[in-house]
């Protein structure tokens, strides 16, 4: 290149910079969407009216019989959920980038879970839901003196126990340690506790017309009943000692392409046991956490009322399953215009009250509870976007949340900041500032090529960040790495704590079996002293709420429980 090329770039590059921040400076007060922030305000309850309570480890005369209770950690202590992650480009090790200041405590965000349960539990869902699945693998699978490292190879295919099995999974591409292992079933068992939990991968809300004669898991939608007949079926030892993980082997079928390679784990005719004489088979589950696979595999008009009403029943009869947790919808990269934003927050409201309403409808399945996820990466994305410099009021309302409103703050905020995009050449869908970037970029208005060939569009649709700052300045933060998927090292301890605490609600003390021979009038008193424990673990968890400080220190056990349901 010459001297004068050299110079005419310079000038060109100096120009776009100029006008790119000029345009932002202008622009200022059209980001300026809020001039009051609200404060997160969290009360505590009552220790006699609180549905979480705790267990001192010294305790070992007064151990209530609860089924389900968790531990919180210093992630020096016990390590982020990692080890069984089986995609290395869905993973965000601590060296990716700080937590921005207003999370990185240890209360907040940077602890770890442990999970002690005795249930039976199933993780229905697409890919997002395998992350979470395999982060409460995590929980339930790693013993509290068992400490390791980050290391790559760790996240290639996930886990070093026996206990955890394969049972069907493909890569995309010729070279595993690339593309990362994707799972359509697996389980582990038993957990610490005696209980055994899996994950099965469905694109779509089940229903009796997706049924199948064979399913192509990696992106055919359906069920069939030889998926479920592998679960039901399968073997565990009841000794729970760590073992070898178990080698995983080719296992491509007739029934499936020959250009996606096909993998399980290497069992014995008698499934993932080596001693007949102590061996318990799943049979059934006691819970399954269902998240609807939208938007993205299924439209966000096609999760409706009844076609959520109808997956819970199929499920009870294909799982004989009891309680069903229904995970409310994260904003994600196919969510485009503000009319998907709106609708997405119209689906979760819908979530809400399917699950408020559920002792009114017949079925099979006595309870319906809500994980709000989509209420915690909420406030996520309003406090990274407060973090980034987005002048948006923070989404941190105050505790406890109702179920009959949306909080104005994001159905109007959202979509001026949420839908500001990072121009990525190489991936499908150009993932939301808010959620991907570590640090602010600079927004340009006019559509241009810059030298290193990004197309830079309206600032409405896209954003790029300053040409002449390195691409590590935005990329990544440790919430997501693609805009799609988030960091379960990150967000999965508080995820796998909310789950613990919910099926507390129902499984710890005698409220199930109460219910069970309850009078109508009595059932309705026990389920509305669920649902406010189900309330106070959202509000606990699927929140930023600072968590108890002594419960990492002093090793505590913590559990949930309905107050009033002793009728």
């Amino acid at each position: 290149m010459t001297m004068l090329h050299t110079r005419a770039l310079s000038i060109v590059l100096f120009l776009v910079s100029f006008v790119a921040i000029v345009f932002y400076s202008s622009h200022e007060k059209s980001l300026t969407i809020c001039t009051t922030h609200v404060e997160h305000v969290h009360r505590d309850r009552e220790p006699s009216t609180s549905s979480i309570h705790t267990i001192d480890e010294h305790d070992t005369v007064n151990h209530p019989q609860n089924r389900i209770s968790f531990r919180l950690h210093s992630p020096d202590v016990i390590s982020p959920p990692f080890q069984f992650l089986s995609v290395p480009g869905y993973t965000c090790p601590p060296s990716i980038a700080p937590l921005p200041p207003a999370v990185d405590h240890p209360t907040i965000l940077n602890f770890t879970t442990t999970i002690e349960t005795d249930l039976k539990v199933l993780f229905v869902g697409d890919s997002i839901m395998q992350q979470f699945a395999q982060s409460f693998y995590s929980s339930v699978l790693i013993h509290a003196s068992a400490n390791t490292s980050f290391g790559s190879k760790q996240y290639v295919w996930g886990g070093k126990d026996g206990r955890h099995v394969i049972l069907r999974a493909f890569i995309n591409g010729a070279i595993p340690e690339l593309s990362g292992l994707h799972v359509c079933s697996s389980l582990s068992g038993p957990v610490q506790g005696g209980g055994i939990v899996g994950y099965y991968r469905l694109l779509d809300l089940p229903n009796r017309e997706g049924r199948r004669q064979y399913v192509y898991c990696k992106n055919e939608k359906g069920w069939s009943w030889g998926d479920v007949r592998e679960f039901l079926d399968f073997t565990v030892e009841e000794d729970g000692e760590v073992v070898p993980a178990k080698p995983l082997v080719r296992a491509n079928s007739t029934h499936d392409s020959p250009q996606t390679t096909w993998y399980k784990s290497q069992l014995t005719s008698e499934g993932n046991t080596t001693n007949r004489s102590k061996t318990q088979t799943v049979g059934s589950f006691n819970a399954i956490v269902i998240r609807p696979p939208g938007p993205g595999w299924m439209k966000l008009h096609e999760i409706t009322r009844e076609r959520i009403i109808e997956s819970i029943q199929l499920l009870h009869e294909l799982f004989a399953v009891e309680t069903v947790i229904l995970t409310t919808l994260a904003f994600n990269n196919n969510v485009v215009t503000s009319r998907d934003w709106k609708d997405m927050l119209a689906v979760n409201q819908m979530i809400r009250e399917v699950a408020a309403h559920w002792d009114n409808v017949v079925s099979g399945v006595k309870f319906v509870l809500v994980q709000d996820f989509a209420a915690f990466t909420n406030e996520i994305l309003w406090m990274n976007g407060r973090h980034l410099g987005y002048n948006v009021c923070s989404s941190l309302t105050m505790q406890p949340r109702t179920y009959d409103t949306i909080p104005a703050e994001w159905a109007n905020e959202g979509p001026m900041f949420l839908l500001h995009r990072i121009a990525m050449r190489e991936w499908k869908f150009n993932p939301s500032i808010p959620m991907v970037c570590n640090t602010p970029p600079v927004c340009v208005s006019f559509a241009t090529t810059l030298p290193n060939g990004t197309t830079v569009k309206d600032i409405n649709e896209l954003c790029v960040m300053n040409i002449t700052a390195d691409k590590s300045q935005c990329f990544f933060n440790r919430f997501s790495r693609d805009g799609m998927h988030w960091c379960v090292e990150t967000v999965g301890p508080r995820f796998s704590g909310s789950v613990a605490c919910l099926l507390g609600c129902v499984y710890n003390g005698a409220t199930y079996e109460k219910y069970e021979s309850a009078s109508y009038t009595d059932k309705t008193k026990i389920m509305e002293g669920v649902k406010e424990c189900e309330e106070e673990c959202n509000g606990r968890f699927m929140s930023l709420v600072p968590v108890d400080e002594g419960w990492l220190k002093n090793n505590i056990a913590v559990y949930s429980k309905c107050n009033h349901c002793d009728v």
